[in-house]
């Protein structure tokens, strides 16, 4: 929801006379100053969000990770075992790869021009990139999640490449209507 407010507002053309008028994404009852920003207090908070959840929960598991690399009696491993206990030994950083591709997908790229063509082919290339690395280092240590995880991968790159399909707009393009003779 942070990202999200963050980007660029609705807005609306002239309704019964009225002048344009924006509102937050997230919240229609929230009325934006303009197309770009919504108040400054909403904004606030969606930096906290941001900064928080999108920066903060990463940069706590590369420090949990990394005590427990360089000291390994700070943090025992059995109390990182949720976090990376699904993960090869050599690979228990996964995790940090698994939540950067999901802010990525679902947060950064809500800063990018909601909608377009543009933010379809970023998730494309970050979906495929995703698959890449999944294929490529098979993180988990069962042959049935390394499985799972990539047909789940898989899935995200026909997904962004059928939307990608759909905005393309040729100049040739002609609605489909059937023609029915006698």
């Amino acid at each position: 929801k942070g990202f999200q407010t963050l980007a660029e507002c609705d807005c609306f053309g002239q309704i019964d006379g009225l002048e344009p008028e924006c509102f937050l994404r997230t919240d229609y009852e929230v009325t934006c100053d303009d197309e770009r920003g919504a108040p400054a207090e909403v904004r606030a908070a969606a930096w906290v969000t941001v900064a928080v959840w999108a920066i903060g929960v990463p940069l706590l598991y590369v420090a949990l990770l990394s005590a427990h690399a360089w000291r390994p009696h700070t943090v025992p491993r059995a109390a990182l075992e949720a976090l990376v206990g699904d993960y090869k030994r050599l690979l228990s950083g996964w995790e940090v790869v698994a939540v950067m591709e999901k802010l990525a997908l679902v947060g950064f790229l809500a800063l990018v021009d909601p909608g377009s063509w543009t933010q379809l082919f970023m998730g494309t290339i970050v979906a495929l990139f995703g698959f890449v690395l999944q294929a490529h280092f098979a993180p988990y240590r069962t042959s049935s999640d390394n499985f799972v995880a990539f047909v789940a991968s898989l899935a995200l790159v026909p997904v962004f490449l059928g939307s990608l399909g759909l905005q393309v707009r040729s100049p040739h393009h002609l609605p489909c209507t059937f023609l029915v003779s006698p």
